[in-house]
C-alpha cells in the first residue's frame, strides 16, 4: 500500500508566487450559489484533520454533499496556503491516467516537451504551500498513487479530497459526511421544534426558493419531518423534494416518497447529470462496482433496516451467487458508501444497512435478476429459523438479549410475514405463532393481534401451529382487555388440541381463568407457556380486572 505521512500543522507565513507564475496568493475555487446549511462537526473535524495530516478524504454516499463542505473548509482555511488553494473537478474525467494532467491543468501548469508531466508537477509544488482539493475521486481509485507521490515529494503540499470512497492509502485521514440530522420520530413535530433540525432547514430553504415566501407552520411540519426522515436526511434528495413544492403541498409529497426514485427527478439544470435525479446519482456509485459486489447490494435489499453478516451470508448461500466471499464483498459495498456499518444490539456484532433511498434502488436491481424471488424468500426463511429456533433456546420470557435481538430484527421480521402471506400463508403462521410472547412484553399488542387473526383466517387447517396461534392471540386478547375474543380462541385451541393429543397447548390454553363474571374476590391462576415461562393472570374488581404479568 503506498505510504502518506503525517505532517505538522499547515504552514502561515510565506507568500509566493502560484505554481502558475501569477504570484502572490490565489483563491481558485467555485462559487456555490445557494446557502450551506448545518455541517458544523464535519467543517470543523476536516479543518482540524487537515493541520496534522497532509491528505484528509472527506467520504460518504451519493447525495450526501461532500463537495460543499470541501469548498467551504477551502475557502475557511485559505489564509494558511498563501501559495493557494486550487479546485479540481474530476467527476468528468474517466481514465486515471488523467489524474495528473488534470491537477496540472486546473493549477495554471501546461504539459512540458522537454520532461514527463509528473515530474514537472512535483518540481514546481515542491515547495510550494498549496492545498489542492479534489473533486469526485471515487471512480478514479486507479490513480491514488499520483497523489502519494505528489505528497511524498513535496514538503507543504495538502490535498483534500471528496469521494464516495476512501483512496486507501497510508496517511490518510478519513471524514466521513453522514446524512444530515433528521427529527426525532418520538417527538410531536412543530414549527419551532424543527427550527433547529438541519435537514428540515435545508428543505424549507430550498422550497422557499422555489415557492417565495414557503415557511414552516405547525400544520405542514409533521408532513416536512416525515419526508426528511424517509429521505435518511440525504441532502440531494431533500433538495429534489423541495423543488416539487412547487407543484404539491409537502402533505402531497409524503405518500408519492414510497416509490421515491421516480419522484426525486428534476434537479438543477446546471448540475452534472449524476446530480439531475437521486437514481443518477446511486447508479453513478453502482456503476463503480465489480458484478460481484453489484448482485450483493441487490440481494442486501431484501433486508428492512440492516442484517448481521451471517444472514446476509445465508441468503446468498441460499439464493444469489455473488462469486467473491460476502465478507469482501460488503467492504466493496462499504467502500463506495452503498453500505453501512450500525452497531448490533448489546455486545452483538455490527449490522450491516443502507439508506432506504439506495435499498429502493438496489431492490430495482434485484427485481431484474432471475434469482430475485429466490432471494426473498430466503430472507423469509431465514428469520423463521432464527425466531422458531430462538425461542426453543431461550426458555422463559425475560431473556433481555433475545428480546432486544427480535426487536432489532423486527423489520425483517415484518417482512417474512408478508412474504409468506403472499406465498406461503401456513409458513407465516408458523411465524407468527412463534411472536406473542416477543409482542406482548415489548409492548405491540395491537400489531400480534392483528397478525394472528389474518392469518388465522387464511390458514383454517387445524394444526399444531394454528393451537399456538389460537392460544398466542388469546393471550395478546387478554393483554388488552378482549376476554370474549380470549374465551373463544383459547376454546378453540383446547379441543383442536384435544383432536391431535397436543396435551403440551392444551394446558396452556386450559389453563386461562376463562373469565369469570365481574364483581367475584380476587383470584389468581398461573399458566406456562411453550417457551417455558410462568404467566400468572389475576382477576380482581377492579376497573381493569386483568393483569398479566411474568413470574
Amino acid at each position: 500500500m503506498p505510504h502518506v505521512s503525517s505532517g505538522p500543522a499547515a504552514p502561515r507565513s510565506r507568500r509566493a508566487s502560484g505554481p502558475g507564475g501569477s504570484g502572490g496568493s490565489r483563491l481558485s475555487l467555485p462559487k456555490p450559489l445557494t446557502s450551506f446549511i448545518g455541517r458544523e462537526h464535519e467543517l470543523a473535524q476536516a479543518k482540524q484533520l487537515l493541520q496534522g495530516s497532509y491528505l484528509v478524504t472527506l467520504t460518504g454516499p451519493g447525495g450526501s454533499g461532500k463537495t460543499r463542505p470541501c469548498i467551504a473548509v477551502a475557502t475557511e482555511v485559505a489564509a494558511e496556503y498563501p501559495d493557494g488553494v486550487y479546485f479540481v473537478p474530476l467527476a468528468p474525467v474517466r481514465d486515471p491516467q488523467l489524474v495528473p494532467s488534470t491537477i496540472a491543468q486546473a493549477i495554471g501548469l501546461q504539459d512540458p516537451r522537454d520532461r514527463p508531466l509528473m515530474e514537472h508537477l512535483v518540481s514546481q509544488l515542491r515547495e510550494r504551500q498549496l492545498l489542492i482539493v479534489l473533486d469526485n475521486f471515487e471512480h478514479l481509485l486507479a490513480g491514488a498513487p499520483v497523489v502519494t507521490q505528489l505528497l511524498q515529494e513535496t514538503s507543504a503540499l495538502r490535498i483534500l479530497v471528496s469521494s464516495r470512497s476512501s483512496l486507501r492509502v497510508s496517511g490518510e485521514q478519513e471524514c466521513p459526511v453522514p446524512p444530515l440530522a433528521v427529527p426525532d420520530p418520538d417527538a410531536r413535530p412543530t414549527a419551532a421544534s424543527l427550527a433547529a433540525c438541519e435537514s428540515v432547514r435545508l428543505f424549507a430553504e430550498r422550497a422557499a426558493a422555489a415557492v417565495p415566501g414557503f415557511t414552516i407552520s405547525d400544520e405542514n411540519a409533521p408532513a416536512i419531518a416525515r419526508i426528511a426522515r424517509r429521505l435518511d436526511g440525504l441532502p440531494l434528495a431533500i433538495e429534489l423534494a423541495a423543488a416539487r413544492v412547487k407543484l404539491l403541498p409537502p402533505e402531497a409529497i409524503l405518500p408519492r416518497l414510497e416509490h421515491s426514485l421516480g419522484l426525486l427527478t428534476g434537479g438543477s439544470r446546471d448540475l452534472p447529470d449524476r446530480l439531475q435525479t437521486l437514481r443518477a446519482t446511486i447508479a453513478w456509485s453502482y456503476d463503480l462496482l465489480t458484478e460481484g459486489a453489484r448482485r450483493l447490494l441487490a440481494a442486501c435489499s431484501v433486508f428492512a433496516g440492516g442484517a448481521s453478516l451471517e444472514a446476509i451470508e445465508a441468503v446468498c448461500d441460499a439464493a444469489v451467487d455473488i462469486g467473491l466471499p460476502v465478507l469482501d464483498g460488503l467492504q466493496e459495498l462499504a467502500d463506495q458508501s452503498l453500505l453501512r456499518q450500525v452497531p448490533g444490539p448489546g455486545s452483538s456484532p455490527v449490522r450491516y444497512a443502507m439508506l432506504e433511498t439506495i435499498r429502493e434502488y438496489a431492490a430495482e436491481r434485484l427485481d431484474e435478476m432471475p434469482e430475485a424471488d429466490r432471494a426473498r424468500g430466503a430472507h423469509a426463511a431465514t428469520f423463521l429459523a432464527l425466531v422458531e429456533a430462538g425461542g426453543r433456546q431461550h426458555a422463559g420470557l425475560a431473556k433481555k438479549a433475545w428480546l432486544e435481538r427480535l426487536e432489532t430484527e423486527h423489520n425483517n421480521i415484518r417482512a417474512a410475514l408478508s412474504w409468506y402471506r403472499e406465498h406461503d400463508p401456513p409458513a407465516a403462521l408458523r411465524l407468527a405463532a412463534s411472536l406473542p410472547a416477543f409482542w406482548s412484553l415489548r409492548g405491540h399488542h395491537t400489531e400480534g393481534r392483528q397478525r394472528l387473526g389474518e392469518l388465522l383466517g387464511l390458514v383454517p387447517d387445524e394444526s399444531t401451529a394454528r393451537v399456538s396461534a389460537l392460544n398466542g392471540a388469546g393471550w395478546l386478547a387478554i393483554d388488552q382487555g378482549g376476554y370474549a375474543e380470549a374465551a373463544r380462541m383459547l376454546g378453540e385451541g383446547i379441543r383442536i388440541g384435544r383432536a391431535l393429543s397436543d396435551t403440551t397447548r392444551i394446558t396452556w390454553a386450559g389453563s386461562s381463568p376463562w373469565l369469570p363474571p365481574a364483581g367475584r374476590p380476587t383470584r389468581c391462576w398461573t399458566a406456562t407457556a411453550p417457551n417455558g415461562a410462568r404467566w400468572r393472570t389475576r382477576y380482581s374488581s377492579s376497573p381493569t380486572p386483568w393483569s398479566t404479568t411474568g413470574a
